[in-house]
């Protein structure tokens, strides 16, 4: 499981798609709207937990306070939580985890890799788009 995101987008998880054919990721998206997320954290008993701070589109920080949202189903809906929710110390969230890694792209995406005896391989790539214009 991996967090990305960039400054002014929708903060989003990337989790394995369940059921689905090997290497198969599903966004499930935190929050609708530009932000940035600060941290994730979370366990399989305690869910999915993620600090975001509201920005502008431009990326610009609001003066807003950070806020704390909690998935209970692997990320699909998500809700804001106060912090004493929290059940004690959770491991945090990386880009990399056994295995696999998430690697920034030169056009500002990113690939999930695997590592296998031949080395990292790319097994999806996430190229950036830009906004449909509007």
């Amino acid at each position: 499981m991996h967090t990305a995101e960039g400054p002014a987008i929708d903060p989003f998880f990337l989790v394995p798609a369940r059921g689905a054919a090997p290497f198969v990721w599903a966004v499930r998206t935190i929050l609708d709207g530009p932000a940035e997320l600060l941290a994730a954290a979370g366990d399989g008993s305690a869910g999915l937990y993620a600090w975001v701070r509201p920005t502008d589109p431009h990326g610009n920080r609001r003066r807003r306070a950070i806020v704390l949202y909690r998935s209970r189903d692997g990320g699909r809906r998500w809700s804001p939580e106060a912090d004493e929710g929290i059940p004690g110390r959770l491991p945090r969230i990386t880009a990399r985890s056994g295995r696999w890694r998430i690697v920034d792209r030169p056009d500002g995406g990113f690939d999930v890799q695997r590592l296998d005896a031949r080395g990292w391989a790319v097994i999806r790539q996430f190229p950036w788009s830009a906004c449909p214009a509007g």
